[in-house]
């Protein structure tokens, strides 16, 4: 099963349902794996920064066996 976790400092009320869909095929597509069998899982609302700056910013976390 693949998993795409994505820790960002963005708020949860700017993460859609259709952001998690998206990224679901898009998971399905890189994997070559079902949709059906793909995970996302985005983590709102983070104390983050990304070189010293607190704008918006992620960290992407994509596991899988197999392919890429």
């Amino acid at each position: 099963m693949p998993l795409l976790t994505i820790n960002t400092n963005v708020s949860k009320d700017r993460v859609s349902s259709e952001l998690l869909s998206h990224l679901t095929e898009v998971v399905a597509a890189m994997t070559g794996k079902p949709a059906s069998y793909c995970a996302v899982h985005i983590i709102p609302d983070q104390l983050m920064a990304f070189g010293g700056s607190c704008e918006p910013c992620a960290q992407v976390s994509l596991l899988s066996i197999g392919k890429i």
